[in-house]
């Protein structure tokens, strides 16, 4: 941690199955990661997917953020794409050289305590 406060990353949409400690919010499931100091984050998913994370702390969370891009093989994806519970698909996905991540986000010009 390079800032001058404690931070942690706060994961959306990844489920903490057997690793609560890993959700990244200070005080609650863990303390925050003090300046000068490391941490890393261990945990399994086994659901594909884009997600994304940010810090957990002041104006910290509006300000370090990013995606996170969890691969499934293509056994896997098959089979999601199989499942009952998913919609009928006429014609298998279209194909693509490369993909792109694109992250809009917000930045305030006052100071995390007057806002919130």
């Amino acid at each position: 941690n390079e800032a001058d406060v404690g931070i942690t990353i706060h994961w959306h949409g990844i489920r903490q199955m057997g690793t609560p400690w890993a959700d990244g919010v200070p005080g609650v499931s863990q303390p925050a990661i003090a300046p000068g100091q490391e941490y890393t984050y261990d945990f399994y998913t086994m659901d594909p997917g884009s997600y994304f994370w940010h810090a957990h702390t002041r104006f910290h969370s509006h300000t370090i953020h990013g995606a996170l891009i969890v691969k499934g093989d293509e056994a896997h994806i098959a089979q999601t794409l199989q499942a009952p519970s998913s919609p009928a698909i006429a014609s298998p996905p279209a194909a693509y050289d490369e993909e792109r991540v694109f992250f809009l986000s917000d930045h305030y010009h006052t100071d995390d305590d007057v806002l919130f």
